[in-house]
């Protein structure tokens, strides 16, 4: 979690990984062969009133969080 100092929101940022890859035939159609996801949820007074998700391959990488906190600025419209 990451308090913003001065701020009643809090910046939830967690990762899953899938315990196995889907063996579902239609999973190569959509290249669906992810191995979890990143989410990022931003909380006021334990509600949630914000909240972004992308999969990835193989790793968290800094990219992917800094891409996310990107577009969660533009949606938010913080400068």
């Amino acid at each position: 979690d990451i308090k913003l100092s001065k701020s009643p929101y809090t910046i939830v940022v967690e990762s899953s990984k899938y315990p196995q890859h889907c063996n579902n035939p239609l999973t190569p159609a959509y290249e669906a062969s992810y191995d979890g996801y990143v989410r990022i949820t931003v909380k006021k007074a334990f509600k949630k009133i914000y909240f972004i998700q992308r999969d990835f391959h193989n790793d968290v990488t800094k990219e992917i969080i800094e891409d996310l906190f990107e577009i969660m600025k533009d949606d938010l419209k913080i400068k």
